[in-house]
């Protein structure tokens, strides 16, 4: 199990170096050090921390000054948005808080963006978060116009009233389908919106992408057959059973109307 638990952690920072940065990669070694030299502190934390990987690791974390490509990438698009046009509204999705809390500080540093953070209500690293009295004041605010970009974690994804916006920022895949359409649903209600989902090429970032795009496949077909299944009966009730054909292109566009 102590084996099982190391492997998970080291992937899990495999994870932050890849899809998510150098700051989000310090943070997560930082917390396994904490983690190791607690009281209770898990085998596997202290296993991993005295390793020679790990110091090197470290090591190597101290003299590197750049942070993941897909920073500036999102730094360029909502740039872009808000210049065209200055009454957007922006939401840039993000899975982890330490992610959130970069994108926040950078985004602060561009000319027309006002930007505000939605995270939960958990603490993290030391820092509070939101309660959902607050989270309610962010939304409104955001709404109200005085903050015109949004970075959220997954508790903007449901369950909030999100105002509709422009554009909606994926800074990473989620495997998730549901997940993926919650977070697409964000934009395009009341008006045209765009969706711009990053992925790092070579990384699990491409897993996750298929995974979601493969499972909503799946889910439209079920609902196609389901729609097939509505149309079939309907016909029988109405005393004339249409043919298999005119069913399929009449629940082809019944669902269309839904995509």
């Amino acid at each position: 199990m102590s084996l099982q638990a190391m492997a998970i952690k080291v992937d899990h920072a495999l994870e932050m170096a890849e899809t998510q940065g150098a700051t989000a990669l310090r943070n997560y070694l930082k917390g396994l050090q904490e983690e190791a030299t607690a009281d209770g502190g898990s085998k596997a934390s202290r296993t991993i921390v005295a390793s020679a990987q790990f110091i090197k690791a470290q090591e190597m974390l101290l003299t590197l000054k750049v942070e993941h490509p897909k920073l500036a990438k999102v730094m360029t698009i909502v740039s872009w948005q808000v210049n065209q046009n200055p009454d957007s509204r922006v939401i840039v999705f993000t899975h982890f808080r330490d992610t959130a809390d970069l994108m926040a500080s950078k985004l602060a540093t561009v000319d027309g963006v006002r930007v505000v953070k939605l995270v939960g209500q958990s603490m993290h690293s030391g820092e509070k978060g939101l309660r959902q009295k607050e989270q309610v004041g962010v939304l409104d605010r955001f709404r109200s116009g005085e903050f015109n970009v949004l970075v959220a974690t997954s508790v903007g994804e449901e369950g909030l009233d999100v105002a509709s916006t422009d554009l909606v920022v994926f800074y990473e895949p989620v495997a998730s389908e549901i997940r993926a359409i919650q977070r697409r649903g964000r934009t395009g209600r009341k008006r045209s919106g765009r969706v711009v989902v990053l992925v790092t090429k070579g990384t699990r970032d491409e897993a996750y992408a298929y995974a979601s795009s493969n499972k909503e496949r799946s889910m439209r077909r079920g609902l196609l057959q389901v729609q097939r299944s509505m149309d079939r009966e309907k016909g029988i009730e109405a005393g004339h059973e249409d043919d298999e054909t005119k069913n399929t292109q009449k629940g082809q566009r019944s669902l269309s109307d839904y995509s």
